[in-house]
């Protein structure tokens, strides 16, 4: 409490408001986002005071005790739900997921290598609860999972604005067990700027049941699991994603969008770009096909710049062409 003057020698008295953690810097760090998901509770020594959080509400050194009840929404949206892992482990996953890695994303990294480390255990606790692996920050537990991950885009900041991204230019630690000179452009770990998020398929918990992928990891290989194991293995040391996919040269108004498109990193879709078919949602109401927007140089490598969709009837009057080999180039 701070006293904020005296009449007739009685001190005034301003009374403090509860700490507000989102205007911290220990909120704002990419490395403290997992420890906040993985304590239980808190003690935070602030410049004013001494807080305790916990799942019972938040408490201060300077509030009485009757007034304990204001709850921690802070500690409630930073928490592992784990009574949630009952439904199925793909539904569980994705929702999860891609929520935390939109917050995660939102964060600040001192050394921008350290965007795969600062989330690495999460990633374990994903792996250790329901038998994930993955592969540059993208769970690979199955194929549609996988391919639906791949389809992350800028996020919207306060202005509810595009955001404009740049690729993390950055080499990857050796630590982590990586042979790659830079991070891929196809995963969220290779962009830089803000929050990433998930516009399609949906917000739906059950969202990964109801797509198909529609890629192929080598044309002559069997569709086994066993031989995706071994291609996203070698991918995480090299960093190079490889697959064959059908391909499309699309404009701005195949897509037949209401609004201006944009890339990863910021800049208006205007003229014809190639779009690798990834996956086909088949939901009750409007199948839609997700592309992802490559840029192809003279020896055949391709970097991402973007995602597209379009309904699933459009698609078929499209001419595809043959299939395109997607390898991401490395940066030099």
């Amino acid at each position: 409490m701070n006293v904020t003057g005296t009449v007739d020698g009685i001190p005034l008295i301003q009374r403090r408001g509860f700490l507000r953690l989102d205007d911290t810097p220990w909120a704002k760090r990419a490395w403290t986002f997992q420890e906040a998901l993985f304590s239980q509770s808190w003690l935070i020594f602030a410049q004013d005071s001494v807080y305790y959080s916990c799942p019972n509400g938040m408490f201060s050194e300077h509030k009485p005790d009757d007034d304990k009840a204001e709850s921690s929404s802070y500690m409630d949206d930073h928490t592992f739900d784990l009574s949630n892992l009952r439904k199925p482990a793909a539904c569980r996953l994705w929702a999860d997921y891609k929520y935390k890695v939109g917050r995660y994303t939102a964060r600040f990294l001192s050394f921008e290598e350290d965007i795969l480390n600062a989330f690495a255990g999460i990633m374990e606790f994903y792996q250790e609860k329901i038998g994930t692996k993955f592969c540059w920050g993208l769970p690979t537990r199955s194929d549609r999972l996988f391919v639906l991950s791949l389809l992350w885009g800028p996020g919207e900041d306060k202005g509810c604005t595009w955001l404009k991204l740049k690729r993390r230019s950055v080499k990857p630690p050796r630590y982590v067990g990586s042979q790659s000179e830079s991070f891929p452009s196809w995963s969220w770990a290779g962009w830089m700027g803000g929050p990433v998020d998930w516009e399609w398929p949906g917000d739906e918990d059950d969202a990964p049941l109801d797509i198909c992928s529609e890629i192929r990891w080598h044309r002559d290989e069997s569709q086994s699991s066993t031989f995706r194991d071994r291609r996203l293995f070698a991918c995480n040391k090299s960093g190079v994603l490889q697959f064959y996919s059908k391909v499309v040269t699309l404009s701005p108004k195949d897509l037949d969008a209401k609004c201006p498109v944009y890339m990863d990193d910021g800049m208006k879709w205007e003229t014809d770009k190639k779009c690798c078919v990834l996956l086909a949602s088949m939901p009750k109401h409007q199948p839609t096909v997700f592309f992802l927007v490559v840029r192809e140089n003279a020896a055949g490598f391709c970097s991402r710049e973007g995602v597209c969709a379009m309904a699933l009837e459009r698609w078929h009057e499209l001419e595809m062409t043959a299939d395109i080999k997607f390898r991401e180039v490395q940066l030099k």
